[in-house]
C-alpha cells in the first residue's frame, strides 16, 4: 500500500512540475518576445542626423524672468547648423517664437506633414494663436528647405519667411574691411535658460565669396573672396561698433534698422586682397554661402495670419500650389532693409498655382504682390483669388491635420 501511495504521489508531482515548467516557459517567451520587439522599435526610431524623425516630440523654451533676450530669432522647433535633416509628422500646438526656425549650415532640409495649430477647444482652453511669430522661418542656410503637405495655422506674424541676412561693411582699406554682424538666432542650452545670440560671420570660411552693395540704392559694386577673418575683441572697437546703428540712423544715411540688438552686435575684420577704389563710408554685405537659395514651399494649407502670406526674400525660391486662407497682406519679394533681411541680389522667384482666400490685399493680382525695384526674374502666374473680406478672418478652431485637403 505504501508503495502504491508513493508511486501515485510521484506521478502527480511530476505532472504538476511539468505544468509549472511549461507555464513559466510561456511567460519567459512572451516577456522576451515583447521586450525584444520594443527594443527593436526603439533602436529604429532615430538613426541620426539627416534621417526621418518619427516620434511625437515635446519641445520647451526657457529663459530667466526679466532677462533680456539678445536676438529676434527664436523658435519652437529649431534646426541649427545642420545639413539635410528630414522632419515628418511633427505637431506644434503653441509657442512664443517661430513655429519652425532653420539657421546656418548646409541646409537642404525637408519638412513634410507638419501641423502648427491651436489645440481643439474644448477640451483644451481656447487660444487665439498657435505661435506669436512666423510659422516657418528660414535664413542664412546655404540651401533653403522644402516645406510640403503641411498645415500652418493661426500665426501672430507671417505664414512664412525665407531670406538671407544683410550685414554692414565699414572701414574699407586697400585689402579688406570690417563687418558689423547684428546677431542672428537665439541658442539656448537645454533646461538651464542660458541663451546667447549666434553670428553668421562665425561661419565664414577662407574662400567664401562676399557681395558688396551700395548702401543707398542697393546696386551691386563688386564681389570679394575671404582670405582671413577675425572677431574684434578690443573693448574700444567693441564699444565703437555698438554705436554705429545710431550713427547710421542720422544724416546723410538716414537708415533706421530694427534688426540690431545692441548687446548682440559684433565686429569682424576681413582681409580679401586688393579692392576696387570706392567712396569711403558704409556698404551692405551679402554672404553668398548663406543665401537660403532654392527653397521650395508647395502643397501646404496656411490659415489665419495677422500679417502677410509670405516674405519671399531668397533667390531661386519656389512657392507653388499652396492655399493661403485669411491674412492681412499678400506676398512681398523685396529686400527688407528695416529688418536687415533679404538677398541683396534677389532673383528668380516663382509664385505659381496658389490659391488666396480672404487675404485683405489680394482682391486682385496687382495688389497681392509687392516686387522690389532691384529684384529680377520673378514669375507670377496661375494664381487664384477668392473672397471679398476686408479683414482677417478667425475661424475653424477645431483640430487640424496635416493635409492640404483639410
Amino acid at each position: 500500500l505504501l508503495v502504491l501511495v508513493f508511486y501515485f504521489s510521484s506521478v502527480v508531482f511530476l505532472i504538476v512540475l511539468r505544468s509549472l515548467l511549461c507555464f513559466c516557459t510561456m511567460i519567459v517567451f512572451f516577456f522576451f518576445f515583447f521586450q525584444a520587439e520594443d527594443g527593436i522599435r526603439d533602436a529604429q526610431e532615430s538613426r541620426g542626423l539627416g534621417d526621418v524623425y518619427k516620434r511625437q516630440v515635446s519641445l520647451r523654451y526657457s529663459s530667466r524672468a526679466g532677462e533680456a533676450i539678445p536676438s529676434y530669432y527664436r523658435g519652437i522647433y529649431n534646426v541649427f547648423s545642420s545639413t539635410k535633416v528630414e522632419t515628418t509628422g511633427v505637431s506644434i500646438y503653441g509657442g512664443a517664437g517661430f513655429g519652425i526656425l532653420e539657421w546656418g549650415g548646409g541646409g537642404g532640409h525637408l519638412y513634410r506633414n507638419i501641423t502648427i495649430s491651436r489645440r481643439a477647444s474644448p477640451p483644451y482652453p481656447r487660444r487665439l494663436l498657435s505661435t506669436n511669430l512666423d510659422g516657418f522661418h528660414s535664413f542664412s542656410v546655404h540651401t533653403g528647405g522644402t516645406l510640403e503637405q503641411s498645415v500652418i495655422a493661426h500665426m501672430g506674424d507671417d505664414f512664412a519667411n525665407v531670406h538671407n541676412r544683410i550685414w554692414i561693411g565699414f572701414n574699407f582699406s586697400v585689402d579688406g574691411f570690417w563687418i558689423l554682424d547684428p546677431g542672428d538666432a537665439l541658442l539656448c542650452t537645454d533646461g538651464d535658460g542660458d541663451c546667447f545670440s549666434s553670428h553668421s560671420a562665425d561661419a565664414l570660411q577662407i574662400g567664401d565669396e562676399i557681395g558688396v552693395f551700395n548702401l543707398t540704392d542697393l546696386t551691386h559694386d563688386f564681389n570679394v573672396t575671404v582670405r582671413s577673418i577675425r572677431q574684434a575683441t578690443d573693448p574700444g572697437i567693441v564699444e565703437l561698433v555698438r554705436g554705429l546703428p545710431e550713427r547710421l540712423a542720422g544724416p546723410p544715411w538716414n537708415k533706421k534698422f530694427v534688426g540690431f540688438v545692441k548687446d548682440a552686435i559684433r565686429a569682424y575684420q576681413v582681409t580679401t586682397g586688393p579692392l576696387p577704389p570706392r567712396t569711403p563710408g558704409f556698404a551692405y554685405m551679402e554672404f553668398y554661402s548663406q543665401g537660403s537659395a532654392q527653397a521650395v514651399v508647395r502643397d501646404n494649407y496656411f490659415l489665419d495670419s495677422y500679417d502677410s502670406c509670405f516674405r519671399a526674400q531668397g533667390s531661386g525660391l519656389v512657392i507653388a500650389n499652396n492655399t493661403f486662407d485669411g491674412a492681412s497682406s499678400g506676398m512681398s519679394v523685396v529686400v527688407d532693409e528695416f529688418w536687415l533681411e533679404g538677398s541683396l541680389g534677389l532673383r528668380d522667384v516663382a509664385i505659381v498655382g496658389n490659391r488666396f482666400e480672404n487675404v485683405t490685399s489680394c482682391q486682385q493680382e496687382t495688389t497681392c504682390f509687392t516686387v522690389g525695384p532691384t529684384v529680377s526674374g520673378v514669375v507670377i502666374k496661375d494664381n487664384v483669388f477668392v473672397g471679398d473680406s476686408l479683414e482677417v478672418k478667425t475661424k475653424k478652431s477645431g483640430p487640424w491635420h496635416a493635409s492640404p485637403q483639410n
